[in-house]
């Protein structure tokens, strides 16, 4: 591999190519490559030997990790999702000791970090629709007369039943029996140990990043 390095160096020298004809051949050769080997990879995922082979070709063609990221996002960014998925479980929570493994799917990937925390948003975004279109819902059912609800929503309301079984009472439709309270505080716990709110220092103020809804 080395001596086709030096080869190759060779031929650029020798011929004087210029920078950019040279990344012009070399890009599109790299990208095939991440193509075949995303189309055989088991699960879309490379192997820790495919992995290598990509590494020693872009040693040969001397293209930095960094000018792949995008190819690499592109192609692998679906299974990076896939992972973060997979590690909410049924709890929606993404356990300590599941951060490793998800760093090193990463890792392999050759998704950059912030393509990485983009994509790790999206996931938790997702994820959180549902649950507070749910709240949103059980919300306006909490305040709002049935009428007002089938004026809102279109349909014919009859009697407010919720998750506990029990009629709505009184004007406002309070029955919930804290099931909404419940639900407000599952989301609660989504957010704060899945570390969706990021603090950063800029100058003397800080920063949260947030998950957008």
């Amino acid at each position: 591999l080395q001596n086709m390095k030096e080869k190759i160096g060779s031929v650029i020298s020798n011929f004087q190519l210029e920078d950019e004809m040279v990344r012009s051949y070399a890009g599109p050769l790299y990208n095939r490559a991440v193509d075949q080997i995303a189309s055989t990879a088991p699960g879309g995922v490379p192997s820790m030997d495919q992995v290598a082979t990509l590494a020693s070709l872009r040693d040969l063609l001397s293209i930095a990790m960094e000018d792949v990221y995008e190819v690499h996002g592109n192609t692998f960014g679906a299974q990076y999702k896939k992972g973060i998925k997979e590690a909410l479980g049924t709890t929606g929570v993404i356990r300590e000791e599941f951060r490793a493994p998800l760093e090193d799917l990463r890792s392999r990937l050759g998704v950059s970090d912030e393509a990485a925390k983009d994509t790790y948003l999206e996931a938790l975004s997702e994820r959180m629709k549902p649950m507070i279109e749910y709240i949103s819902n059980e919300m306006e059912r909490l305040v709002l007369t049935n009428d007002q609800l089938a004026q809102k929503r279109g349909d014919d309301y009859g009697e407010d039943y919720f998750k506990s079984g029990q009629k709505a009472s009184g004007k406002l439709g309070l029955g919930t029996d804290g099931n909404i309270m419940s639900d407000i505080m599952n989301l609660i716990d989504f957010y704060v140990e899945n570390d969706i709110v990021e603090k950063e220092v800029v100058g003397t103020k800080k920063v949260e990043k947030k998950v957008p809804a």
